[in-house]
């Protein structure tokens, strides 16, 4: 297990060198140069020249990604051409927010999404099964951003009860998160159901059956364990994309998170916040991918004797 979890751990530095190398080609074919930005449309083209050569961006391309390289592996991420600032401090300022929406709508959307899947399999065709489904299909079928607005005008215009932007206490949490939770909760009950209902029609489950054990038992011990695998990768994709995908949500919220803060800096070729935002977003979903397949370990051990071999 332990060379298996260094190996994997190896195998993410060709990976964060390869996506390194394809943003940084990207970045550097599209318009614009910091001096430009950073000066502003007012300067004369000799100070943009000028600050354009501190920057180093009149160097040839393999020696900007070269020396960018180098600067990473010190610890320097460069400084944003918006804000002056050290990129990393930047991002860290606006991880927690991002982490704590992420975490929450997580959080609420497994404990609602997966006893409700359960029971949808359980019952199959019943009415809670028909209901859950359709209210899966609707929430997935209706725009995040649409929601939003319409949640602001009930809650905030004509109620008054919930703030409409910003995350000053907790109620500001309440929309945004909610939006995020019934949506990770309608694909946990599709995805749930599904996947129980697979194991449930195995042979070892009627076998189960017949013996006369316990249908708590049956459902809880050995079915959705081994339904559980699905869900665990979903769960864990969900998490790592929530990090850097909760652009729409922050948008219609006035959320200053991990987000917002990317999209900004490529509409104005920030090019240090991109290459340090898709850099950091990429370890942790390979992070992510690890730990999910640690799991698969722990939730069947035929998965964990190949890890050991």
């Amino acid at each position: 297990m332990y060379k298996y979890v260094i190996k994997r751990i190896l195998l993410m530095i060709p990976i964060l060198l390869g996506i390194t190398l394809i943003v940084f080609f990207i970045m550097s074919l599209t318009p614009g140069d910091p001096g430009r930005m950073i000066l502003g449309q007012g300067a004369t083209q000799e100070a943009v020249d000028k600050l354009n050569d501190e920057f180093g961006f009149y160097d040839p391309l393999p020696l900007k990604f070269g020396n960018y390289i180098i600067d990473i592996l010190k610890g320097d991420f460069g400084v944003s051409y918006r804000t002056q600032r050290p990129v990393f401090d930047d991002l860290m300022v606006r991880l927690p927010t991002t982490l704590k929406l992420v975490i929450l709508s997580l959080l609420i959307g497994t404990i609602i999404g997966i006893p409700i899947g359960i029971l949808s399999a359980v019952k199959q065709y019943s009415a809670l099964d028909v209901f859950s489904t359709f209210f899966a299909l609707l929430i997935a079928s209706i725009p995040t951003f649409w929601l939003g607005f319409m949640l602001i005008i009930l809650f905030s215009l004509n109620l008054e009860i919930l703030p409409s932007t910003g995350l000053e206490s907790w109620k500001g949490y309440i929309m945004p998160v909610g939006i995020m939770a019934i949506g990770q909760a309608a694909s946990l009950i599709r995805l749930t159901r599904s996947s129980m209902l697979e194991v449930i029609r195995q042979d070892y489950i009627r076998t189960a059956r017949a013996k006369g054990v316990y249908e708590k038992i049956i459902v809880f011990k050995h079915s959705l364990r081994n339904a559980l695998i699905p869900i665990v990768t979903v769960v864990g994709m969900s998490f790592a994309r929530g990090l850097g995908g909760t652009l729409i949500i922050e948008k219609v919220f006035a959320i200053q998170g991990v987000g917002t803060f990317m999209f900004d800096a490529i509409g104005t070729k920030d090019i240090p916040v991109v290459m340090a935002g898709v850099i950091f977003l990429a370890a942790i979903f390979s992070l992510c991918n690890l730990i999910v397949d640690l799991l698969y370990g722990y939730l069947d051990p035929r998965i964990k004797a190949q890890y050991s071999k």
